[in-house]
């Protein structure tokens, strides 16, 4: 008992530091870097520090969820009371141990001879699913933030929906409310995971919603997601019993999951960590495009397969430690709303005969992800990369049908703006523009 009080005091300080002293969108740990960064501005040659896909939690926010799991490891943990297992909680939440798992659940209750209507593009491992699923599929076109449904096409004519929200938006889709008076049977998914504010969504659009707690989504807890279940009981407790009958995560797989971010998590916090990083690369003949996709590719975290699991009692207490705040997502909406400026403070330094170009689906917003085109994939990133600006290219989304893939196509993400300073974004804005003129 002295063991268990002594490490939930610790858990608690951790948690103190975690969510109430550090603000995770106004992390300034690297305050004096930025400064000498902004008064050379004129003179911004070499790397810019800060690398794409970003671990949002925050570096103490990760080590407290790393506490959390090792705690539960050596038998310490909250597991030994049942309602600490369950996966149900307020408001139509249902936890998962990965967006994914949610998603393949509800999607195993769409018959194969459904009717079914998806937007353009998914992220890549919903969009497996679908092609594993098999159900013949009828596909949205975009214009803008707007979502256009097949011409003629009525809420009558469809069985599901399934939208993946891009960008840091919802899209524009007003027709989806008279399809859903029209047809009061139409079972529509929603997945906001890289949508809007979660508290801005409008509910009457779907049946569930789901969100990623991922490393390098907003909100985050390392890992896991939840379902928002809107207006059915019946669809709320089967998706809860669905959930409950997989088998658990265990303890140890949750620790070595976080163990195994730990060079993720040092890379995305602290500057340093990227000069080292880089002048390791060098030493081994890595160039910076070959240093950031090979990691990339790498990146320890993502659960490719084996996500058909229950979430692990120490994955169950992060979550809850975000989800039982009486604002949960405040703090997360701050940081969300953080990326939309840095996008905004970019594209006023993109010259704007060109700015059409670069803006993905005429977005300049964000949501952890800050996507742009380029005029020349490969030329364009190793110019970018010459000039210190990391890019990934686009592998988030993929689209349905092949005629589709011009939305994504020249689709590249640039480092995190909220940790760059403004002289930093005009590097960026800089470089891109030269892109433009060089090969656009």
């Amino acid at each position: 008992n002295i063991k268990l009080t002594t490490l939930t005091l610790i858990a608690r300080l951790l948690n103190f530091f975690a969510y109430e002293r550090l603000n995770c969108c106004n992390d300034n740990n690297n305050s004096i870097v930025k400064s000498k960064m902004d008064s050379g501005s004129k003179n911004l040659n070499g790397l810019v520090p800060v690398v794409p896909a970003y671990a949002t939690c925050g570096f103490f926010t990760f080590l407290y969820h790393l506490f959390i799991a090792f705690i539960h490891w050596i038998g310490l943990g909250q597991s030994s009371d049942p309602e600490n297992l369950s996966v149900r909680r307020p408001n139509g939440i249902v936890l998962g141990q990965s967006c994914r798992g949610l998603f393949a659940l509800l999607w195993s209750r769409v018959p194969k001879n459904a009717r079914v209507l998806v937007s353009p593009c998914h992220h890549h491992s919903f969009r497996r699913m679908l092609a594993r699923a098999g159900q013949k599929l009828d596909v949205a076109a975009m214009d803008g933030s707007r979502l256009i449904p097949p011409p003629g096409k009525t809420g009558r004519d469809y069985d599901v929906i399934l939208l993946t929200q891009m960008l840091g938006r919802d899209f524009e889709m007003d027709w989806l409310l008279q399809w859903r008076r029209d047809n009061p049977n139409l079972f529509v998914i929603n997945d906001r995971v890289q949508g809007g504010l979660i508290t801005q969504e409008d509910t009457r659009l779907s049946d569930v919603a789901l969100y990623s707690l991922g490393q390098d989504k907003i909100p985050n807890t390392m890992g896991g997601g939840f379902a928002v279940v809107h207006h059915s009981e019946d669809l709320y407790n089967w998706l809860a019993d669905s959930m409950e009958a997989q088998p658990f995560e265990s303890s140890w797989d949750r620790l070595q999951f976080l163990l195994v971010k730990i060079p993720t998590v040092l890379v995305y916090n602290f500057r340093v960590m990227a000069y080292l990083y880089e002048a390791l690369a060098a030493v081994l003949g890595y160039s910076r495009n070959s240093l950031v996709d090979n990691y990339r590719k790498k990146n320890p975290g993502f659960m490719h397969d084996g996500y058909m699991i229950r979430p692990s009692p120490a994955l169950l207490q992060s979550m809850d430690y975000l989800l039982k705040r009486p604002e949960p997502f405040q703090q997360w909406e701050e940081m969300q709303q953080k990326c939309v400026q840095g996008m905004e403070k970019f594209f006023e330094y993109i010259p704007d005969d060109i700015a059409g170009r670069v803006k993905v689906c005429g977005a300049t917003s964000a949501c952890s992800y800050f996507f742009i085109l380029l005029p020349d994939m490969e030329r364009s990133r190793a110019l970018l990369g010459r000039m210190g600006v990391l890019t990934i290219s686009n592998q988030t989304y993929l689209p349905v049908n092949p005629e589709d893939e011009h939305y994504v196509r020249h689709m590249a993400t640039l480092p995190w703006m909220p940790h760059l300073s403004d002289a930093e974004i005009r590097h960026c804005a800089h470089a891109v523009t030269e892109c433009y003129r060089l090969y656009g």
